[in-house]
């Protein structure tokens, strides 16, 4: 779920939001506030993500950590760190189904995906930079993607923001945008911003490659929206094939943690992503009240 910290009309907001500086010492951040339909709601945390197994590869690496820092500049919000693959266990999925079925995967418990799941569903804003490796994306990144495939059908990223930042020296970076874009979208995230490096063309106009990541990680960030919403109609295509497959099984008699997922949560009663995430937005605001 977004770290929303509340739902109030602006002036009932201000008064919220000064308290909390007042009382609790927050000024050491400002929070990006997001205004919709009289609302406020505060985004506070910046996730990045390298996606590479390689230690060595200072290029993704270094681009990852300029990102982010330039997101929480630009921002001022918090940075939850660049989440390195590299330095972290991620098994093979098994294909089990186990998390289709239960809700949950044994693998969790042996390797770094439950705290990767619990960083992934804390941050407000995440972006992926992942290189190019034989047209496709680094092996871990998808073992990632695999381990997350549940997310797919019950939308854990819904009102998540998304960029993604491909790299590669000479080609495949159109693909593998494309490609991470659409599993991101169908895990419900929002896609604002994608952008592409092929390294080998641009170092002919910027021979030096630590000035180049550092202009392009400038330039990646600048150009984003936090309005944008590029996959809308991906995303509402696949609510709707996702909703008629759920009603199929339940007319079946097929039963799983997936269908009674969609059935407690109010998916069911509802026509989009966004329109589920406002209702749990709003239950969320009644609860505080």
């Amino acid at each position: 779920m977004c770290s929303v910290v509340c739902l109030l009309p602006q002036i009932q907001f201000n008064r919220f939001f000064d308290s909390c500086v007042r009382d609790t010492g927050f000024h050491a951040f400002l929070c990006l506030v997001a205004q919709r339909k009289g609302m406020v709601i505060i985004m506070k945390y910046v996730l990045t993500v390298s996606c590479t197994k390689n230690l060595k590869s200072t290029t993704t690496l270094s681009l990852s950590r300029k990102i982010s820092d330039y997101i929480c500049k630009k921002y001022n919000i918090i940075e939850l760190g660049v989440l390195n693959l590299a330095e972290k266990k991620i098994e093979y999925c098994s294909g089990c189904g186990c998390c289709f079925s239960h809700g949950f995967c044994p693998l969790d418990e042996i390797d770094d995906m439950k705290f990767i799941k619990e960083v992934f569903l804390k941050a407000d804003i995440i972006t992926i930079v992942v290189p190019v490796y034989a047209y496709n994306v680094p092996g871990i990144m998808k073992s990632l993607m695999d381990r997350l495939a549940s997310w797919n059908h019950i939308l854990n990223l819904t009102g998540k923001k998304i960029m993604v930042f491909t790299l590669t020296h000479i080609s495949g970076a159109q693909y593998v945008c494309n490609y991470v874009s659409n599993i991101f979208s169908f895990m419900g995230g929002q896609i604002i911003h994608y952008e592409m490096l092929e390294i080998v063309k641009e170092m002919e106009k910027i021979p030096d490659l630590e000035k180049l990541i550092d202009i392009k990680a400038i330039e990646f960030v600048n150009h984003a929206d936090l309005t944008q919403f590029i996959n809308k109609e991906i995303v509402y295509n696949h609510f709707n094939a996702l909703k008629n497959s759920v009603i199929r099984a339940i007319n079946l008699g097929n039963l799983s943690f997936e269908t009674e997922f969609w059935e407690s949560s109010g998916l069911l009663n509802c026509d989009s992503f966004s329109e589920w995430k406002e209702k749990q937005l709003e239950n969320d605001i009644s609860s505080i009240k």
